[in-house]
């Protein structure tokens, strides 16, 4: 299911917790261009990240990077999977993960 959130200057905090069907693979696409993001993500769900940032600090808690992009511990093993493509200037975006 695409999904796709762009904000001007804000502080934007993506709670992608939930329900999930098992075995769906979602990705959203997120574009900040002055502000702070915030994504919550379910610890049972493998994560890939595409990132590009200009003077962002980010804080990939429980992410690693692999090549250009960031996984989850759980990315190879997970049936359920997310893909984000977030954008980025300006900001911080930091990385929750909820049980």
């Amino acid at each position: 299911i695409p999904r796709r959130r762009t904000s001007g200057a804000a502080r934007v905090v993506l709670d992608l917790t939930g329900q999930w069907i098992d075995g769906a693979t979602s990705q959203v696409d997120i574009a900040v261009g002055l502000g702070s993001v915030t994504l919550r993500l379910p610890e049972s769900v493998g994560v890939e990240a595409d990132v590009e940032r200009f003077l962002v600090n980010f804080d990939r808690s429980g992410l690693s990077r692999r090549g250009p992009n960031y996984y989850s511990s759980n990315w190879d093993t997970s049936t359920t999977r997310l893909r984000i493509n977030l954008r980025a200037a300006l900001g911080d975006i930091q990385v929750e993960w909820v049980k």
